[in-house]
Formats: structure tokens, sequence, C-alpha cells
């Protein structure tokens, strides 16, 4: 974790805090969950209007679909 936070240049010892405090554990918990719901098996994926979602790079035409 701290080294991923050097390389973008944000604080590192904030970071190892927040992640070792599991602050944010329940919001990353309800998203995996959500995107297990919707067959999510890749990124990127979008999620349009909690109805549709697409999976992996997708062109132009396939958000019009």
């Amino acid at each position: 974790m701290r080294a991923a936070a050097e390389e973008t240049d944000l604080d590192a010892d904030e970071m190892q805090k927040l992640t070792d405090g599991g602050k944010y554990k329940a919001v990353v918990d309800g998203s995996t969950a959500q995107a297990q719901l919707l067959g999510i098996t890749g990124v990127p994926a979008y999620i349009l209007g909690n109805k549709y979602a697409n999976n992996g790079a997708q062109p132009y035409d396939a958000f019009q679909e």
C-alpha cells in the first residue's frame, strides 16, 4: 500500500492508516458484492442506470445500444 501511495504522490502514512483502520472496508465490500450480482468479471466495467452492465473496453456503439 505504501509503495502505491508514494508512486501516485499520496501521503503514504495517511493511506496506511486508512487501510489498517478499515474505514472504507464496508464501501469496498458493498461495491464488490454489487459487481458480482451484476456479473462483472473485469475492468473497466460500466454500470448504466443500475440496470445494464458492460464488461471490458467497449466501442461507442455499445453504449448506444
